[in-house]
């Protein structure tokens, strides 16, 4: 990561936000007012973290603590009520459970939260349909309700979609979900109501993971029970187990913690063995693996007090109360400032921790003085701290007004300007905003000497921008020549393209860039999969190369590994890799020079991203290519190789293909988009994935749409810009990104 001042901070000015910015300590170890040095870093220290916390839980997508006055709070996502306020809501930031006092321990599932109070009751809110919240019934509940027979209780942890108890007398009562025999009473029934682990007593610490339940007696030994497919069962196979059994070559076992898939335990000397699913590394163990059936000891150079695991991610807490976490670090989930994973323990920047939870993707920690700091994936605000990294409805963009027209690419958009200059933002360690810099940005910035009067277009990690007299300047990543400057040097500021005439047309795949110029269809870049229409696979094309039988070309568009044109006659040829159906042409062959698409005429538009393409043509649209996710918008989920019609979508003036998803603005102004929606690109409000086109009812009269990566953005009547999906390195332009380091959760204080 590249800090933005390096050493003589002290000369820097600062707005401190508590924002993610991270810092380098000077060498003195000094850092700028508001910030404090930790392992070489400047952390934020304004605004302070509320501090008035004493339990904290980690769920799928959402977080609870319980507050020192005894009361429940949660935050995150809330789409089955697991919040416990008595609405669906998501929440960015604490909100307080309805009805439960005097709690003294928290916990969460995927869809759904337990607290222990203190006469030993168990509380539960969310989703039901497997009895997990253990009131005798399947229905789900947004505000808690009591678990039936529990009283006495000592503990309680929860997995995917159920939830053990410790009993004062030192048993286990489980109850939820049981297709993998993780309740422990010898059947594989779903139960509605708490039903006892078979022959477990003297039992003092209890962990449930995804479908694994596991507990340590009070001789040392740890014993598991549910699902071992990935050797989570510690047998040395990969059976199941309706039962406890007890986990070999293991003893004086102080303390456990579960994952996704695996397990890790510890003993009284602190040092930790796990055992299960090791395919991102989320072992801890110095390698990477499929699993792991029996404990291998961890190399980590601390004492062990503490374990948690999420889906791909682990963290455990030292003697120091500092925190070392492992596994895969996508969104920065292991919180010390990076996004590269880890095979072993590496020291989090997480300060003075008392305990951790850690979520499926998302990791948070209760320091000693109560506050709670949270970091890694925040798609419905599950670190708490005011912000989400992806908007599931459209969000305006700040700094933004006289928008003439708006182009994405992976992870960035820009806007072009009625002058012709350009704002660019979102992603930028290729320098594909360029502004001259590697930083990401969260607002519009300037590109440097850009005029895109007659349009621009955005790739994987490149942008090009044709000016007013046909001339082409691309800027960004260059690894295979897609900027055509013939070289291979990545630019941060543009460079111009030598094209062999007048550029009318500009298309950006994910590594290679495609123009029509004078009517004739030049490619150049990455061509592994022939997408450069040479007649033929080789490494990289530069200069820019015409592809043959393409002369009088109206349009041209770039896919992941594939290209497209439309010809003189307004249909479709498509070129490149083909194993979706990406050429539209009924076959999965792969072809290194242009074929005709399937049944397509009058094409007034055309676009491709990833593996599929749409078209627009009398006002209908027909996509093709993969559709797995819903991208061909046909209802079906499926992939086609020829063009399918998107339904219920006529009178259509624009379509905009993303990555993931795509929308179509009507000629009436109003926006309808469809497919994948992990991140809330669909724009609709929901995080569900769509088959078929819904219309985003918060749009009207919109002017222009872009879709990039898993964001897009509309250009309104009044010049304005609203985005959607993912925000995590600030493509929705509304000053927002991925926290890579601790962010403090906005708990309500007195």
């Amino acid at each position: 990561m590249r800090a933005l001042c390096l050493l003589l901070l002290a000369g820097c000015s600062l707005n401190v936000s508590y924002n993610g910015t991270i810092y380098k300590c000077g060498s003195d170890g000094s850092c700028p007012s508001g910030y404090v040095c930790q392992d070489q870093v400047c952390l934020p220290t304004e605004p302070e973290a509320p501090a008035c916390s004493g339990a904290i839980a980690a769920g799928g997508d959402h977080s609870c603590a319980v507050k020192n006055d005894g009361t429940v709070w949660c935050w995150g996502e809330n789409r089955s009520g697991q919040l416990g306020v008595g609405t669906v809501e998501d929440s960015d930031v604490p909100v307080q459970v309805m009805g439960v006092t005097g709690a003294k321990q928290v916990t969460a599932g995927d869809d759904f939260s337990c607290a222990l109070d203190m006469t030993g009751s168990v509380w539960c809110w969310g989703k039901n349909d497997a009895g997990q919240l253990g009131d005798g019934t399947t229905s789900d509940s947004r505000t808690p309700v009591k678990t039936m027979t529990i009283s006495g209780a000592t503990a309680i942890s929860t997995g995917a979609g159920h939830t053990c108890a410790l009993m004062g007398d030192g048993t286990v009562d489980c109850w939820g979900y049981n297709d993998d025999g993780q309740l422990g009473d010898n059947t594989t029934d779903n139960r509605g109501m708490p039903m006892p682990v078979m022959g477990l007593s003297g039992i003092k610490v209890i962990a449930v993971g995804n479908d694994t339940s596991c507990a340590v007696d009070g001789g040392g030994q740890l014993r598991c029970w549910g699902d071992g497919t990935q050797g989570e069962l510690g047998q040395g196979d990969t059976n199941k187990s309706s039962v406890p059994v007890v986990v070999p070559g293991l003893s004086n076992i102080a303390g456990v913690g579960l994952g996704d898939n695996f397990v890790c335990a510890f003993d009284t000397a602190g040092a930790m063995w796990c055992f299960g699913n090791n395919d991102e590394a989320e072992l801890g163990i110095g390698t990477q693996s499929d699993f792991e059936s029996t404990p291998v000891r961890s190399p980590l150079p601390v004492k062990v007090v503490e374990m948690d695991g999420g889906i791909y991610h682990a963290c455990a807490i030292d003697d120091q109360s500092a925190v070392w976490c492992w596994g895969d670090n996508d969104d920065g989930k292991l919180g010390d400032g990076s996004t590269s994973g880890s095979t072993v323990g590496r020291k989090s920047l997480f300060l003075d921790t008392a305990h951790i939870a850690l979520g499926a993707f998302h990791t948070c920690a209760l320091a000693k003085d109560g506050a709670i700091r949270c970091t890694g994936w925040d798609r419905h605000g599950q670190l708490g701290d005011a912000h989400h990294t992806s908007q599931g409805a459209p969000q305006a963009v700040p700094q933004l007004s006289g928008v003439a027209s708006v182009f994405a690419g992976g992870g960035q958009m820009c806007a072009r300007l009625a002058s012709g200059a350009v704002d660019c933002w979102g992603e930028n360690d290729e320098g594909e905003v360029g502004d001259g810099t590697f930083t990401h940005r969260d607002t519009p910035t300037a590109a440097l000497g850009v005029d895109a009067k007659n349009g621009g277009a955005g790739g994987g990690d490149h942008t090009c921008a044709i000016d007013a007299s046909g001339s082409l300047a691309c800027w960004g990543y260059n690894g295979y020549g897609q900027l055509g400057d013939g070289t291979e040097n990545t630019r941060s500021v543009p460079v111009g393209v030598m094209m062999p005439g007048t550029v009318t047309d500009v298309a950006t795949g994910d590594s290679h860039t495609c123009a029509v110029a004078g009517g004739a269809v030049l490619c150049w870049g990455r061509n592994y999969e022939g997408q450069i229409g040479t007649g033929g696979t080789s490494g990289p094309v530069d200069p820019p190369t015409a592809v043959a039988g393409l002369s009088g070309a109206l349009g041209v568009s770039a896919g992941g590994f594939f290209s497209c044109a439309i010809t003189s006659a307004k249909t479709a040829m498509c070129w490149g890799r083909n194993y979706n159906g990406n050429l539209g042409n009924g076959s999965t062959t792969e072809s290194y020079t242009p074929v005709d698409v399937s049944n397509l005429t009058a094409i007034d538009d055309l676009q491709s991203r990833g593996s599929h393409s749409c078209a627009l043509t009398g006002g209908t649209v027909w996509c093709w290519g993969y559709g797995a996710g819903g991208q061909l918008g046909d209802g079906n989920g499926q992939n086609s190789s020829t063009p399918v019609q998107a339904t219920n979508l006529t009178g259509v003036a624009q379509i905009a293909v993303g990555w993931d998803a795509d929308c179509a603005r009507k000629s009436d102004g109003t926006v309808w988009c469809w497919g994948d929606n992990t991140f809330g690109m669909v724009g609709d409000g929901s995080y569900e994935t769509r088959n078929a086109p819904v219309q985003l009812t918060t749009i009207s009269g919109a002017k222009d749409l872009a879709a990039g990566g898993s964001h897009a953005c509309a250009l309104l009547g009044d010049g304005s810009v609203t985005c959607w999906g993912r925000d995590n390195v600030g493509q929705l332009g509304d000053g927002v990104k991925r926290q890579l380091v601790p962010v403090g959760a906005r708990m309500t204080c007195p």
